[in-house]
């Protein structure tokens, strides 16, 4: 790096974070940097490496014609050479072109045809020019800009189409994580309910046990006891607030170390015992040929969600510091549904991992009620609190009208003397 007249040494990162504009990187994306470099003429060397600098950081490598505004005449009329300009060819695969500070009939004339051409496949054409120039009578729309102001409609352009972007993000962001959670409650609610009243004796699991139990007696405790510890692992990590963990003394590294621990044979568990249940209905033959269509697409869409579920967690926690908190978006965003209020910025700032994990849980939930999965909403419960069956007694029943008659008469047992007493 230069500081004034003479050079200075400069680490490799802070050179690479001032010289492609970190901040603005972070902020708005690494296509917001822009940048070109000598030209060949001049050293291949140093053109080619600034082009791949610029590409390995993501942003947009241009021409320093671009820099002059348009091409010189003459050598691309002779010869048809564009020396390092995009390839015009592309512009055959183009459905919208902006022709903006060149003239292409004129500047590019062996070029210009792929241009003519493409209007024929629907691309649509766009001319950017203060006076009506020879290529704007190619145009489907001509903007007469007002000569220099270029550079100011480029930064009002440049301002408005991401807002736009955002705009239609936001939209996104609103179905996904604004409608779409209390869509998948209404079916939810409402299928269940629908089941219960309409299909009660498909209400049930189609227990397979008949056909095979060996694997069955492994399978399904492993998951319905990993199951169990998961559920608790979310209700955990979603509905209490960091807040109060910290206010307890729980640090953030010792949570993520419960959730390392707790969390990760929970979901191995679960997913093992899945893979068994899996295994089990396919390479068992009864058992496969009971499985429906219905069954295939559950057990797809359960074993996805704890896959996914399982990475996000091993994710987060061996990412360290740099690892995303889920506890401060997906978290809050959860916790907002039963107020009626969605956090979906929260929502929107988790990772894609979070994202495609969350839309698989929905789309479980959704297809809750039409499935077997039913069964949870039955689970006897009511076992651990019911009263003793007494199938027979031999006491007096106290207020009895009658006394009780026997079917047997006691011949020489201690009863029979007991009544004689």
């Amino acid at each position: 790096m230069t500081a004034g007249r003479y050079f200075a040494k400069a680490a490799v990162r802070a050179t690479c974070s001032t010289v492609t504009g970190g901040a603005t990187i972070k902020a708005y994306g690494p296509d917001r940097c822009s940048g070109f470099s000598p030209i060949p003429a001049m050293s291949m060397v140093s053109h080619a490496a600034g082009n791949r600098f610029i590409q390995l950081i993501g942003g947009v490598m241009t021409s320093f014609y671009d820099w002059y505004a348009d091409l010189p005449v003459a050598s691309p009329q002779v010869f048809g050479d564009q020396t390092d300009v995009p390839e015009s060819g592309d512009w055959w695969d183009a459905t919208y072109l902006m022709m903006w500070g060149s003239n292409v009939p004129v500047t590019r004339t062996p070029d210009a045809h792929w241009m003519t051409e493409v209007r024929y496949r629907g691309t649509k054409v766009i001319a950017i020019s203060p006076d009506y120039a020879d290529n704007t009578k190619f145009a489907d729309e001509w903007l007469p800009a007002q000569a220099g102001t270029d550079a100011a409609l480029a930064m009002a352009m440049g301002h408005v189409s991401p807002a736009i972007a955002a705009q239609r993000g936001i939209a996104m962001d609103l179905l996904l994580w604004g409608v779409l959670p209390y869509v998948m409650v209404a079916i939810l609610i409402g299928g269940s309910i629908w089941r219960y009243r309409y299909d009660q004796f498909g209400w049930t699991t189609r227990s397979s046990q008949l056909y095979e139990s060996r694997l069955l007696r492994i399978g399904s405790p492993i998951f319905h006891f990993g199951l169990l510890a998961v559920i608790a692992g979310h209700f955990f990590g979603l509905v209490i607030p960091m807040t109060w963990t910290l206010a307890v003394g729980m640090s953030q590294d010792f949570y993520h170390l419960n959730a390392l621990l707790v969390g990760g044979v929970a979901g191995v568990g679960t997913l093992g015992g899945i893979l068994i249940l899996i295994y089990r209905r396919r390479k068992t033959g009864p058992v496969f040929m009971a499985t429906t269509r219905n069954d295939k697409v559950m057990y797809v869409v359960l074993a996805a969600a704890i896959v996914l579920g399982l990475w996000t967690t091993l994710a987060s926690v061996f990412e360290g510091a740099h690892g995303h908190n889920y506890r401060e978006t997906v978290a809050p965003w959860f916790r907002s549904l039963f107020i009626l209020q969605p956090d979906i910025a929260a929502m929107a700032a988790a990772p894609f991992s979070f994202h495609i994990h969350t839309l698989v849980g929905m789309l479980l939930f959704t297809i809750w009620p039409f499935t077997r999965l039913v069964h949870a909403f039955t689970a006897p419960l009511h076992y651990l609190f019911r009263p003793y069956i007494v199938y027979r007694t031999r006491d007096q029943v106290p207020g009895a009208i009658r006394p009780i008659r026997r079917g047997w008469a006691a011949i020489g047992t201690e009863d029979r003397a007991r009544d004689k007493k």
